[in-house]
């Protein structure tokens, strides 16, 4: 055995900066929240190469004074605590003093700060954690952080990072993650010498996420149970996103991630929602500092609660009390009550519920006329009442009137209002909304075998299809079985280059979350090939130019889903990703339960089951069959 030894100061710096900067949006993450700490109200972000290149970040905060200003690089100095009893009432973003450390220890790092007062600034030079150079430099109150070359020093880091334009759009992300919750400081975004985004200073959170989801209908609530605060601003659930990445949730307003938290919204929502897919917006909570711990991992985005289940309880009744109103569907003022524990009350009703040990709260929602969006509104499926706006609504106690007005702004201009709802603008026939006759696909001059040897009985409940042969019943999912027909033929096609493109004849616009849109973009060759093609139409917009034929989706769930498909399969064996989207595809392009079905396309139905690798499962690997026995049901009618 080697005889044990302490760690040189750089190596242990290395490791431990591998739990602090995972990626260039670590770094981007803990200047910024440095900055708010600091006091800023102007915070200028600079992003080159994705990060990995430059980072630069600049504020108008307090700054370091020049003595500080080394031994802020040293691991575990920090300003905000000073005992162990300040871990249970932290009200900062940092705490830990690791970020400056880790970050230093990885990079080539240049400050130039000032504090107020200061007749002249401090400029510190830093590589891969060793002070090169501390000197006097004129500066500007605050603090200049660069950043250079990222991980130079830890080669095997850099091999993991994804392409530019990902790393930039995470690094985006971060200080979107601030400013939802930070409207009283204005945020600009550089990237390559590009300004992608500028979001200036607003009264409060709600118009900052007006700002960020510009063409969303959204709604806001607020309420407070079991010592719990929740403020909520969501879309409307009919057009919530597959995926939690564009619902924000804040404690005390720092950012995490909570499974629970995600389920409570989930379950408010109820069936309104569909499975795996999320409203838009954000939630925070503010609850007291020793009700959670912070202090779970070094990059402080998870957190644990004293009382979790008050927390799921309080999340699930105040937005579920909103949901249950359904605002974005209304434009109209009501005045509503609402019980604490979550028990919808009499319109007319404002008195105390004692056993539930919360106040009624009265609900004043005036959901007004929509804001003026930063561009016109493209249709969308299925939502023709919606316009782009905030609805507002506040709890406040049951003995006090509420009359707070609705924050809506005025109309939108007359060209902005949506005029045909229409999202299939395509080419004749070229999207069906009935799913095509499917004789005529799957005609087959064949002799009745394997599955065309079935006797087709009936249907039932217009989604099993119910046929026999000598020995048994045998119940037949016809959506399984026609997306397990659909996804050998997209394979076919995939196999042989790419699957077919149908041109619309308008672009159809998605509007998109907070730089989500380079994300997608990203995607944008493995999307042409699948048949769904896609352009940059904007900061937060992508224009859609072709989808598959056959498609029942919209577009936008269409492009979600797809999305979603690639990176779930991204991480396994080769041809797994594409293999989840062609599944996607091949749902959303067969029968669809609920659809009757003449004989003859029953008959093209089965016929075409039998060219197929069947294994008699669909490609999300349900079953397709079941087989009941004759014998069984005679002995279960007693005709043995």
């Amino acid at each position: 055995m080697p005889k044990i030894k302490v760690l040189h100061k750089v190596v242990a710096d290395q490791i431990a900066a591998g739990e602090v900067v995972e990626r260039p949006a670590s770094v981007v993450k803990e200047l910024i929240e440095n900055s708010i700490d600091a006091g800023a109200d102007q915070i200028t972000l600079e992003i080159d190469g994705g990060g990995v290149g430059r980072i630069r970040v600049l504020d108008n905060g307090a700054g370091f004074d020049s003595d500080d200003v080394e031994l802020a690089f040293l691991r575990h100095a920090t300003s905000k605590i000073t005992n162990i009893e300040d871990l249970n009432a932290i009200r900062s973003f940092g705490f830990r003093g690791e970020a400056l450390a880790s970050i230093a220890s990885v990079a080539k790092v240049t400050v130039h700060t000032r504090v107020k007062d200061a007749v002249a600034g401090t400029r510190v030079r830093i590589e891969g954690g060793e002070l090169l150079d501390k000197r006097d430099a004129a500066s500007p109150v605050g603090c200049d952080f660069e950043v250079r070359e990222l991980f130079y020093n830890v080669p095997a880091r850099l091999k993991f990072l994804k392409k530019e334009s990902t790393e930039s759009s995470h690094c985006i992300e971060a200080l979107v993650r601030m400013a939802l919750v930070r409207p009283d400081v204005s945020f600009k975004v550089m990237s390559n010498g590009r300004k992608v985004r500028e979001l200036v200073k607003v009264n409060d959170d709600t118009e900052r996420v007006k700002a960020l989801f510009s063409t969303e209908a959204l709604a806001m609530t607020e309420g407070e149970e079991f010592g719990v605060k929740v403020r909520a601003v969501l879309g409307a659930p009919e057009k919530a996103r597959a995926g939690a990445a564009s619902l924000y949730t804040y404690v005390n307003g720092r950012y995490i991630r909570d499974r629970a938290l995600l389920r409570a919204v989930t379950q408010a929502f109820g069936h309104t929602l569909e499975s795996g897919r999320y409203p838009v917006g954000f939630i925070a909570l503010d609850v007291p500092p020793n009700a959670f711990d912070v202090n779970v991992h070094p990059q402080k985005t998870e957190v644990r609660f004293a009382n979790p289940q008050s927390v799921f309880r309080a999340v699930s009744h105040v937005v579920g009390a909103m949901a249950a109103r359904s605002p974005w569907a209304h434009a109209v003022s009501e005045k509503v009550t609402s019980y604490g524990s979550g028990v919808r009350g009499d319109a007319n009703s404002a008195t105390h519920n004692p056993s539930s040990g919360n106040a009624v709260r009265e609900a004043s929602v005036d959901y007004g006329r929509p804001t003026q969006a930063s561009f016109p509104s493209p249709p969308t499926s299925g939502f023709s009442g919606m316009r782009p706006g905030v609805f507002e609504e506040r709890t406040t106690p049951a003995n006090r009137e509420s009359d707070t007005p609705g924050i809506m702004a005025g109309p939108l201009p007359q060209s902005s209002m949506v005029k045909n709802h229409d999202v299939f603008q395509a080419l004749p026939n070229s999207i069906p909304k009935e799913v095509p006759d499917v004789a005529a696909i799957f005609a087959s001059d064949d002799e009745p075998r394997g599955f065309s040897a079935l006797r087709f009985v009936g249907q039932a409940r217009n989604m099993f299809l119910v046929m026999e042969d000598e020995a048994d019943l045998v119940i037949i999912d016809q959506h399984a079985a026609h997306e397990r027909v659909t996804y050998e033929r997209l394979r076919r096609e995939l196999a042989q280059g790419r699957i077919a493109s149908q041109r619309l004849l308008t672009p159809h616009m998605i509007d998109l979350g907070p730089a989500e849109t380079e994300r997608i973009i990203e995607k944008k060759d493995a999307l042409s090939r699948l048949g769904l093609e896609v352009e940059q139409a904007g900061a937060d917009r992508i224009a859609v130019y072709g989808v598959p034929p056959e498609i029942s989706a919209s577009p936008e769930r269409l492009l979600a889903e797809l999305v979603l498909a690639l990176e779930e399969g991204r991480e396994g064996a080769k041809g797994e990703m594409e293999d989840k989207a062609v599944a996607t595809l091949a749902c959303h392009s067969s029968i669809r339960a609920g659809r009757s079905m003449k004989v003859l396309e029953v008959e093209a139905l089965l016929a075409q089951m039998d060219k197929v690798d069947f294994a008699g499962h669909c490609p999300h690997g349900r079953p397709v069959l079941a087989r009941i026995p004759f014998a069984e049901i005679r002995r279960r009618v007693h005709r043995e």
